[in-house]
């Protein structure tokens, strides 16, 4: 008597196996792309603040814009910008802007900075929680 031994056919498993690794290889990246972007920003964490003499620039919501207290226009403020960090270039140059300011002023000041040899820029910001 014969006995027949039992085989197994792994094509087909194989077959589907890869179909499945294929379908998700090319589905997976597009699921991980939300169609919305929603950006959840970290927390301002800081040190405490240094006691130091810095360069400020304020611009309001309104567009008042103040150079060390100094109240003045953007071609004035810029002027005495200038002349302030050729005087001291290792100074700060902090940014306090409203945050209903358009970014092009602040990214202009920043620039503007730059271009005048700050060697230090920072932009203010309000820890959270704090008011």
């Amino acid at each position: 008597m014969k006995v027949r031994r039992a085989v197994m056919n792994l094509s087909p498993l194989c077959d589907i196996s890869f179909t499945i690794l294929m379908t998700l290889m090319v589905t997976i990246p597009i699921i991980a792309i939300p169609s919305k972007i929603k950006v959840d920003l970290p927390e301002a964490r800081t040190v405490e603040q240094r006691e130091e003499d810095n360069i400020t620039v304020t611009v309001s919501a309104e567009g008042l814009i103040a150079v060390c207290d100094i109240d003045t226009t953007i071609e004035e403020a810029m002027k005495i910008l200038e002349s302030k960090i050729k005087a001291e270039p290792d100074k700060m140059v902090i940014i306090r802007a409203d945050k209903y300011v358009r970014h092009g002023v602040v990214l202009d000041i920043l620039r503007a900075a730059k271009v005048f040899g700050a060697k230090r820029v920072g932009i203010a910001t309000e820890q959270k929680g704090r008011k």
